[in-house]
């Protein structure tokens, strides 16, 4: 497997070298990859990244899911070596209780790498929980299990030491601190409502810079926009319409924008995905209208390191779909059907080298492994066993 790693890397730097020696300048087609140099001359990092790994070792790291099980809901631990091949470590108990079912949404983990923190929300006891992680070999030590006096956190997402929720049972947002680095605190008036009952909460993210809570509401068609304050305070929400039906799963691209997947009611063949500018502010805005994939049942997207290629999980048709984002901020399809993943695949991730995929597959309970190729291609590395069917939320370390 070290050959053929290196026999990859190798192949990537000559593909680069060609689209180098024939770039075409980039235009504003909407959604034609024809008509944009995807290779950005030779010079696109999230690919110059790919032939530079000179330490096979460093690429090694650690990946994380939770069990999402009834009574005793656990955290599964993985190591992946730097060929990307994952390895079963452990499993750790959060200290609530999921709810068994399917979370429908995204992040239902979120990670501070900064401060080796690991965050998982607790559907079925309604409570948030705080690890430590050991960056020396990836274990987990529970710090927190804080309730949340809200039903049904589905996702949640951090920056510093403020720490945001969204739920669906309740429809709204709520925040806490973290306080001496092993314990959190609710934040007093920090529950803030969506637009409606019944809004459906795929997803909550910080912006970029901290300073704007995003929430996709799948029910209702919006992306409701929070502002914080400098004390971790969320002011009452703004609605933007989506240019889809069914928004679901975002991630932060180059150009400040906010690369959304919209499942159109789960209609055959009919998902897409849309950039909106913006993304550190309320004022969103389309860009180049819908990208269709031709896929069904569009859900979680990860971006790359720097901001040039968004993979989105088609829970329907078991496969991902890669877009390119251009310097205008515009979404261009590059593959409708880049990898096949196993049965309804939902949270999706990329290791912190920026070399693999990760996807995990909600039908079959298992975790889908990927070579990042060059212009947003994948390759397959193999498929891991033993995570439950209900099993939500996927990071790495």
């Amino acid at each position: 497997m070290k050959k053929n790693l290196h026999y990859y890397v190798a192949a990537w730097a000559l593909v680069l070298a060609m689209f180098a020696s024939c770039s075409k300048e980039e235009t504003n087609q909407p959604g034609d990859v024809n008509q944009v140099d995807i290779s950005e001359a030779g010079q696109n990092p999230d690919d110059l990244l790919l032939s530079n790994q000179n330490d096979r070792i460093a690429l090694s790291g650690y990946l994380y899911t939770q069990t999402n099980a009834t009574g005793n809901n656990q955290i599964l631990i993985y190591r992946h070596n730097w060929t990307g091949a994952l390895t079963y470590v452990g499993a750790v108990s959060t200290g609530g209780s999921g709810n068994g079912k399917s979370l429908s949404s995204q992040g239902a983990l979120a990670i501070d790498r900064q401060q080796n923190r690991l965050f998982a929300v607790n559907a079925g006891s309604n409570s948030l929980s705080m690890f430590s992680i050991d960056p020396a070999n990836g274990n987990l030590t529970l710090l927190d299990n804080e309730p949340l006096q809200s039903v049904t956190p589905v996702s949640v997402t951090v920056k510093g030491n403020f720490v945001y929720v969204v739920n669906d049972g309740s429809n709204n947002i709520r925040g806490l601190q973290v306080i001496g680095g092993n314990s959190m605190v609710l934040l007093s008036n920090s529950s803030k409502v969506l637009s409606s009952s019944g809004a459906g909460p795929a997803q909550i993210s910080f912006s970029p810079n901290g300073n704007w809570l995003h929430v996709t509401e799948k029910n209702k068609n919006f992306i409701r926009t929070f502002q914080v304050n400098a004390g971790g305070y969320a002011q009452p929400g703004t609605n933007t319409a989506s240019i889809g039906k069914t928004p679901f799963g975002f991630c932060y691209g180059r150009s400040n924008t906010l690369v959304v997947t919209h499942a159109e009611a789960n209609a055959v063949g009919q998902s897409v995905g849309a950039s909106y500018s913006g993304n550190n502010s309320n004022i969103l805005a389309t860009v180049n209208g819908s990208i269709s994939t031709a896929q069904s049942g569009s859900g979680c997207a990860a971006g790359t390191i720097f901001g040039r290629y968004a993979f989105v999980t088609n829970n329907i048709s078991n496969n991902i779909s890669s877009y390119y984002i251009a310097s205008s901020g515009n979404l261009v399809l590059v593959n409708g059907s880049a990898a096949a993943t196993g049965n309804a695949p939902t949270d999706i991730c990329l290791s912190n080298s920026n070399l693999f995929v990760y996807a995990i597959n909600s039908g079959d309970g298992t975790i889908s492994a990927y070579l990042r190729g060059v212009l947003g291609t994948l390759i397959p590395i193999g498929t891991t066993s033993g995570v439950t069917t209900f099993g939500a939320g996927l990071v790495s370390y």
